[in-house]
């Protein structure tokens, strides 16, 4: 999504890595209530109170939206 917006090749590879290392350097948030359910790396950190099913449903469904986001734009143009 981002690469189609910006004129600039490397801003989505930018902006993906980001995320990777925001997601990697909030491990210390799954002491938070509900954070363990957005949590990308769930499996890795450790799931304390079993809700993996939850969050890999939650996540694929994030994903989905963002596909349908990136389809309606592209349709749009």
């Amino acid at each position: 999504l981002v690469g189609s917006v910006s004129p600039q090749e490397h801003t989505a590879t930018l902006v993906c890595g980001l995320f990777w290392l925001i997601a990697l350097l909030t491990r210390s948030l799954l002491r938070l209530p509900g954070v363990e359910f957005v949590y990308p790396f769930l499996c890795f950190a450790g799931d304390v109170h079993g809700v993996w099913v939850w969050n890999k449903a939650i996540q694929t469904a994030m994903g989905a939206a963002l596909w349908v986001a990136a389809w309606a734009y592209c349709r749009k143009k």
